[in-house]
């Protein structure tokens, strides 16, 4: 199985501008296909993954605008940014 994870890893680092898009991908891809979603804030991705928020931005821009993800951004009452709903698409 660590191997299988490499070789995916390796495949979308090749694919992706930078490594942090490729492990905001994994990270959405992992939980999308626990629940066929994955909602989370960009705070919680950033978290999760160790990097800054700034970066987790760039880096679900880039996927949305590359086609790989949907996302269905939800807000709080106030108009602030309450949490992302990630689709994978394939």
């Amino acid at each position: 199985m660590r191997i299988e994870y490499l070789k995916i890893y390796s495949w979308m680092l090749q694919k992706f501008s930078k490594s942090s898009v490729a492990m905001v991908y994994a990270l959405i891809y992992q939980h999308y296909e626990a629940s066929l979603e994955c909602a989370m804030s960009y705070e919680e991705l950033a978290e999760e993954l160790n990097i800054t928020k700034m970066s987790t931005i760039r880096a679900v821009k880039e996927l949305e605008q590359d086609g790989m993800i949907r996302v269905k951004r939800t807000f709080e009452k106030d108009g602030s940014n309450a949490i992302n709903v990630y689709s994978i698409i394939q």
